[in-house]
């Protein structure tokens, strides 16, 4: 079968993928259940030793580290830590502190701060499940989370899609396990993943809730898979703009099997991520603030803009290569994700974005681009209102048509003007984008799968579509490259 499968669980329908909800909890490979309590240990408490599929998450760098301090778990850990001795015991390395509180700053070298089964560590306003390890390291200090794989993943998921659409919940969870199984112990750093963007956002217990909790514990243990191997590239994005794109015009890098361009296509003549606010956007400058903006980013002066010419395309539309013409006839060219880096706008409350995706068509003196070759069209004239949209200028502008359906995922902000309103005038020398999309639109479209999961599909579904040709196992079963 060319399709998603869902191996080791005997789960298949005559119509093709099924899905059943798996037992709850479910005990994975090696993950037995702890011994009853004991009054004292054995031997030294040792937390590290038991913890069931721990990742290292780097939650800081820096030389003020701060404090931890001792506060009450609301909830259990779904991998308790082995017993200790006494309730809420803050532990470093195996000696038992009398105090709940520990300035990391107060002693060398590195350690590790540990909880009794009933605590929480709270760093910086945040509790965290698992230990956290202090690193010294050419005169910084790092912070790491050690925490087992599955409540990392509570700190992950609502981060990265929090939805009532549980189906498009739980194929986030998968994909994000899939994630950090790939990167688990793949460096000699002293972490696999951060808890920024760069990794995956990770927000400690705080951001744990109910219906992300439920889609981890029902995808227990469960991975995406290509050729026997756990998949290391399961990447994910917010919304697509109607169909998602290969690495090759994304970043220029090879392409990988099951990161294929793929339509969002919701069956009715509309995109399954068209409720995002984001389906629409436009972005507005002058040729003299667009210089200025290319000027801070190539780090040198740079003349007035004149033109922007589409020169390559990917296959879901997205501009892979874009010409900059500069005033006295200078030309320069952007690729790939630069695009999205130099071409910066300002937001309402004064910060800098990067463009929301390289899915546009150029307009320019009133015409629009929109040849998904990037030839020497001219392209068709574009109907325009007569008041401008968005922060008024000189300040570049971005503005969002449509209203999204519920809170974006991802932290997707922005100003917005009504559904079907139409393109601002434009003067002579201004240029304006018309766009689609939010991300780099690798794999996953996080609005898409939630759009997919409102129209009755399960995961299965959701993972066949964005990652064609993947399996699903558990990630017990599986080796990697």
């Amino acid at each position: 079968m060319g399709g998603l499968l869902l191996l080791a669980l005997g789960l298949a329908g005559a119509g093709g993928l099924a899905y059943a909800p798996l037992p709850r909890p479910i005990t994975l490979p090696g993950m037995e259940a702890p011994a009853p309590p004991q009054s004292e240990p054995a031997t030294p408490y040792k937390p590290l030793e038991g913890m069931v599929d721990p990742v290292r998450v780097l939650l800081y760098q820096g030389a003020q580290p701060g404090k931890v301090r001792l506060v009450e778990a609301s909830s259990p850990s779904f991998c308790p830590p082995p017993p200790a001795a006494g309730e809420n015991t803050l532990w470093l390395d195996t000696q038992r502190l009398e105090s709940g509180e520990f300035d990391l700053a107060s002693k060398g070298g590195s350690y590790t701060l540990s909880a009794s089964a009933d605590s929480l560590l709270e760093w910086q306003g945040r509790p965290y499940r698992g230990a956290l390890r202090l690193e010294r390291t050419g005169g910084r200090m790092a912070i790491v989370n050690i925490v087992p794989l599955e409540d990392y993943l509570r700190g992950v998921v609502p981060e990265e899609l929090l939805s009532n659409a549980l189906e498009a919940v739980k194929a986030q969870a998968i994909v994000a396990r899939t994630y950090a199984v790939a990167r688990r112990g793949q460096t000699e750093a002293l972490w696999d993943l951060t808890a920024t963007p760069s990794s995956q956002v990770y927000g400690g217990v705080a951001a744990e809730d109910e219906i992300s909790d439920r889609a981890v514990q029902e995808t227990q243990g469960l991975i995406l898979t290509f050729a026997d191997q756990a998949a290391t590239q399961t990447l994910y994005h917010s919304s697509c703009g109607g169909a998602t794109e290969g690495p090759p015009y994304v970043y220029g890098t090879p392409a990988v099997p099951y990161l294929q361009s793929v339509a969002c296509d919701d069956g009715r003549g509309g995109s399954d991520c068209q409720a995002s606010s984001y389906a629409t956007w436009r972005a507005q400058w002058t040729g003299r603030q667009l210089g200025e903006i290319l000027a801070k980013y190539w780090g040198k002066p740079t003349k007035s803009v004149e033109r922007l010419e589409i020169a390559e395309r990917g296959p879901s539309g997205r501009v892979s290569k874009l010409k900059v013409q500069l005033e006295g006839g200078e030309e320069r060219l952007l690729e790939f994700e630069d695009i999205r880096q130099a071409l910066q706008y300002q937001r309402p409350d004064g910060s800098w974005a990067s463009l929301p995706s390289t899915k546009f068509e150029i307009v320019a003196a009133g015409k629009v681009d929109t040849d998904p070759q990037g030839s020497d069209s001219k392209g068709a004239d574009v109907e325009q209102s007569s008041e401008p949209l968005g922060l008024p200028q000189p300040a570049p502008l971005l503005s969002l048509v449509g209203q999204p359906a519920e809170p974006a995922p991802a932290g997707q902000a922005g100003s917005q003007a009504s559904q079907g309103e139409e393109a601002p005038a434009l003067k002579e020398g201004e240029i304006l984008l018309i766009g689609h999309g939010w991300g780099h639109g690798l794999g996953l479209c996080q609005w898409g799968a939630m759009g997919m999961a409102r129209r009755g599909l399960d995961c299965l579904q959701i993972l066949e579509r964005y990652y064609p040709g993947t399996q699903v196992g558990r990630a017990a079963d599986w080796a990697q490259p």
